[in-house]
């Protein structure tokens, strides 16, 4: 068994308009096996893409970075 856990550590705005946005997200997701303790951490940047619908942002897309 593996235990996941994701965490957005920062982010900031990559271009806006009134209706759509792109968003830099750094997020750390860290994985834990349950039988050995053994821990690792990786460091992702996701862009997340934002669409603006009856007056709430909801997500597009979202594009992991290498």
């Amino acid at each position: 068994e593996v235990d996941q856990e994701a965490t957005a550590v920062s982010s900031g705005v990559v271009s806006a308009t009134d209706t759509r946005a792109e968003v830099l997200v750094f997020v750390n997701q860290e994985t834990t096996a349950a039988t050995t303790g053994a821990r690792s951490v990786q460091r992702n940047r996701l862009v997340v893409s934002l669409v603006r619908q009856d007056g709430a942002w909801t997500v597009a897309g979202v594009t992991a970075l290498g």
